[in-house]
């Protein structure tokens, strides 16, 4: 069994103490080796920071580098309750006037006199037990026998949970309603007395005379409303349409007629939007440049360090991101322009002997007039610098496997990894050594020990021998 002997023992020497010191030089290079593991894990947080910022750039980036995303437009009407608009990039800007004259009615049909409390929908009547998972409940498109669709019980759940023709009705519409398209039509269900006296309505989800029919345990459904097509007038020419959702009739827009009435519906470039749009990518921007400026830079303290000071990659990153920002746009040999024209300028509000950021300025008020006055030039800019640029940081820095930066952040993980096993092999070291050491010292504990009993004992005798030698 091991022991130690600490303290004042027969050395007189705070042998712990000693073991202690030593052990606390021995450990200088791990310490250091922990150091550079940290350093490493931080300039490895760097980039892992800086590949999240690049890539929320590179999604701007991706949008901004296509001319539809100059093009939105925005809608308004001069009367509101008479239509909704939804606006697509190719419709022509302008003014269309809107007279609703009738609203189109889907085609409903329906079936009355449903008693909810009775059995005979789910149940056999003979034996008064379940029916079957393939028995049919309900069919549906009647009128157009290539496309009737059966629906049945198992298709609506288990049999045997169904107690009454209300549970079957209820689970019925459930299954409609959630996929109308596939059924043509929405399914409502009234209790029409309060009493469980229940109708059961199929609106057509087309205009027109869409066939809708169904059948309900062996009942057909009874007519209710007849479909109408929608008339109106665009600028003083009529025309119908079957459906309340129109959008064939002015390229790009779909109109969405809500009641009888005239307005004016207008077509703008929406500059608000394309702003808000290129507003946020500068910011992405910018809070990509304010993280390289960080690690690039030099501390302020004499004793301070920055580990990726002068770093090559961010270095070439942030050179290249201000190349392709700032180049000249041409058409062939036909000059076009640049950012600084529209609104967007580097560094421009640094003053003499200030450092240069690397930074966007953007003026909202210039980048909308050079929309609004030349709208081709603006998108001809943007998706060329853009599209250059989001083509680069895909191609060269954001990869997954290949990119320069899922490159670094993999190389930091070997050298973390062999910094750890560096550290692993020291500690083993180290505690071999610390035990090495309290053994040599309890070693000499343990000798010292002996000698001074020795000595004692010797002392002993020779006092004997003199007392002896007295008498």
């Amino acid at each position: 069994m091991a022991f130690s002997i600490t303290g004042l023992s027969g050395s007189g020497l705070d042998t712990t103490q000693i073991v202690g010191d030593l052990m606390a030089v021995e450990r200088i290079p791990y310490t250091n080796l922990q150091n550079k593991k940290s350093n490493l894990q931080s300039e490895q947080a760097v980039f892992r920071q800086l590949n999240t910022k690049l890539s929320a750039l590179q999604n701007l980036a991706r949008d901004l580098q296509y001319s539809s995303a100059y093009n939105k437009n925005t809608s308004k009407f001069s009367a509101s309750g008479v239509a909704t608009a939804t606006v697509g990039e190719t419709a022509v800007k302008g003014s269309y006037n809107i007279e609703v004259l009738e609203l189109a009615q889907h085609k409903v049909t329906g079936l009355s006199g449903i008693k909810g409390n009775d059995k005979n929908l789910f149940l056999d009547t003979n034996t008064d037990t379940a029916l079957g998972l393939d028995t049919p409940v309900f069919s549906i498109n009647t009128e157009d026998p290539d496309n009737t669709m059966t629906i049945n019980l198992g298709d609506l759940g288990d049999p045997s949970s169904f107690k009454s023709n209300a549970d079957v009705l209820k689970a019925l519409v459930t299954k409609i309603n959630n996929n109308p398209t596939e059924y043509g039509g929405k399914a409502t269900l009234v209790d029409v007395t309060g009493n469980g006296d229940y109708r059961l309505n199929i609106t057509a989800v087309k205009g027109g005379n869409q066939p809708i029919g169904f059948e309900l345990g062996g009942e057909s459904n009874t007519f209710v409303q007849a479909a109408t097509d929608a008339k109106l007038k665009i600028d003083g020419i009529e025309v119908t349409r079957s459906t309340n959702e129109i959008n064939d009739l002015i390229d790009g827009i779909t109109l969405n007629l809500s009641s009888k009435g005239t307005t004016t519906l207008s077509v703008e470039r929406d500059t608000s939007a394309i702003t808000n749009s290129v507003e946020s990518f500068v910011k992405a921007y910018n809070d990509l440049i304010d993280l390289m400026n960080i690690n690039l830079a030099k501390p302020d303290g004499e004793d301070s360090i920055n580990p990726l000071q002068g770093d090559t990659t961010l270095k070439s990153l942030k050179d290249e991101l201000y190349s392709v920002f700032t180049g000249i746009v041409f058409e062939g040999n036909q000059y076009v322009g640049f950012m600084e024209e529209l609104g967007l300028s580097v560094d421009k509000y640094v003053g003499p002997g200030t450092p240069l950021t690397g930074k966007i300025a953007f003026d909202k008020t210039a980048f909308a007039n050079a929309l609004s006055e030349d709208p081709s030039k603006v998108t001809a800019v943007f998706t060329d610098r853009i599209g250059q640029m989001w083509e680069r940081l895909s191609g060269t820095y954001t990869s997954s496997t290949q990119g320069i930066i899922a490159m670094k952040i993999s190389g930091y993980d070997s050298e973390i990894k062999v910094v750890d096993e560096r550290l692993e092999a020291m500690e083993r070291s180290l505690q071999m050594k610390e035990a090495r050491l309290k053994q040599q010292f309890n070693n000499m504990e343990l000798m010292l020990n002996s000698l001074n009993s020795t000595s004692d004992w010797l002392k002993s005798q020779f006092d004997s021998l003199s007392n002896m030698n007295k008498k």
